[in-house]
């Protein structure tokens, strides 16, 4: 809540130095207000144009993915495998958390047809609460399958021996992950230098080597960045974000 923060910040409360969220229009609004400072450091020079808009760096894309457990026979491959009748009670969803999840259903309603949510709401999903509690739960065998997962959130499950998998289904929908340097750092040479880290061939490569991610750059072992379609946060104002919700928890919180 960026009224809270800046309340905080007015009291003399330390601000971030650098925000990193999948959050964009929140970026693009404080950009508006005139509260992010443009990156300029080198690692800039070689940064597409394309990843950066009024100071707000792409840093990074992640598909959406489906992720199940490896005890599962015959796991579903796309979004209409979901509505098969083996998998009923063996899903689990996520709430309504971000504008990234209500875009993603609504997303859905347009590939799937109308008909496919309400037919995905009688497979008597589980709702968890955010993308990490949706894979662990996976992992741990409380549902056999997780919609609406980011893939960063399943590759350390993966790397501890966790029985998962995951799938990008396509179509597919992605998110971006944006990072800006905040106005108010009070450390804002430290923050230039983060900032020039993280997009540097070094920095994208510890992002995003692990195969989870799309690097703007053409780093070993990233997904090539145009295979992740980013969702449009422009799309989705207060006034559709409230009537989706209402329209959303009819369907699957009755």
């Amino acid at each position: 809540d960026h009224a809270g923060e800046r309340d905080l910040r007015q009291r003399g409360a330390d601000g971030a130095d650098i925000g990193i969220s999948t959050e964009m229009t929140w970026f693009a609004d404080r950009a508006k207000e005139g509260v992010i400072t443009a990156p300029s450091g080198p690692s800039m020079a070689a940064w597409p144009a394309k990843y950066i808009s009024n100071g707000v760096v792409v840093a990074a894309l992640e598909p959406l993915v489906m992720v199940y457990n490896t005890d599962l026979k015959n796991p579903p491959q796309t979004a209409r495998d979901l509505l098969k009748p083996e998998f009923a009670g063996k899903i689990g969803l996520e709430d309504l958390a971000s504008t990234a999840v209500i875009a993603f259903y609504d997303w859905l309603e347009k590939n799937q047809g109308p008909d496919y949510l309400p037919a995905l709401a009688n497979q008597r999903p589980r709702i968890y609460s955010s993308t990490p509690a949706g894979a662990q739960s996976v992992a741990a065998g409380e549902f056999m399958i997780g919609y609406f997962v980011n893939a960063g959130a399943v590759t350390p499950l993966v790397q501890q021996g966790a029985p998962i998998k995951w799938v990008i289904t396509k179509p597919n929908l992605g998110i971006r992950y944006g990072a800006a340097i905040m106005g108010w750092s009070k450390r804002a040479n430290a923050a230039q230098v983060f900032m020039n880290f993280l997009t540097s061939p070094a920095g994208q490569k510890a992002w995003t080597s692990t195969g989870d991610a799309a690097s703007p750059l053409a780093v070993e072992g990233s997904l090539p960045a145009d295979a992740v379609e980013p969702y449009d946060p422009s799309l989705y104002s207060a006034e559709f974000v409230k009537a989706y919700k209402e329209k959303w928890y009819a369907m699957f919180k009755k």
